[in-house]
């Protein structure tokens, strides 16, 4: 539910947006910063087996294929820590005073562009290696695609989705609120296809 309240300052008045949430445009942003970070980690792992998993041999400098699998899997699962810390904070008031619209918009493209060049890096080594339903990779994926849509993922029972949508409509900031919510769906789709391929 989105209140303005009107604030008087020295005879001006500023408006306040109010949402009752959990995830803050500063938690946004942690969440990209911790994104890119997990994506430059997988996206600098070399294999050692010039794209044949068959002939896989540990040389220096690079990893076999147990050691991507550890560091994929534990890049996500950190990732997924990190967001289920957050949707399970209480349900809070959140005012917006005086957003910068252009910066909240750039930095929700930013972010969900982050996710997807993660989810990209990802599929390239599952491409590259063929981890089963059995990898630990699967069951972060699997973690991440429920916090991001469902409900019962958390401690307050709210998507991800949902916390976005809410934070984002109460910014005033965006023309078309639905905007952010088809490219939520599609990463949403992203990760079930890409966990279809396991």
């Amino acid at each position: 539910m989105v209140q303005i309240r009107l604030v008087s300052v020295f005879a001006a008045t500023v408006l306040a947006w109010v949402t009752s949430a959990h995830i803050t445009l500063e938690d946004i942003d942690s969440l990209r910063s911790i994104t890119r970070d997990c994506n430059e980690k997988i996206r600098s792992l070399k294999s050692s087996h010039n794209g044949n998993p068959a002939q896989a041999v540990i040389l220096d400098n690079e990893s076999s294929k147990d050691e991507i699998e550890d560091v994929v899997a534990g890049s996500l699962t950190y990732l997924d820590g990190e967001l289920l810390s957050l949707l399970n904070i209480p349900v809070k008031d959140i005012a917006i005073e005086n957003p910068n619209c252009p910066e909240v918009v750039k930095h929700c493209h930013v972010f969900l562009q982050a996710t997807t060049r993660l989810l990209q890096a990802i599929d390239e080594k599952q491409q590259e290696f063929g981890w089963d339903t059995e990898s630990s990779i699967y069951n972060a994926l699997g973690w991440m695609q429920s916090l991001w849509a469902s409900r019962s993922a958390n401690e307050q029972h709210l998507s991800f989705i949902e916390q976005q949508m809410r934070l984002y409509k109460s910014s005033s900031c965006f023309n078309n609120v639905n905007d952010v919510l088809r490219q939520d769906v599609e990463i949403v789709e992203y990760l079930n296809d890409l966990m279809d391929t396991f």
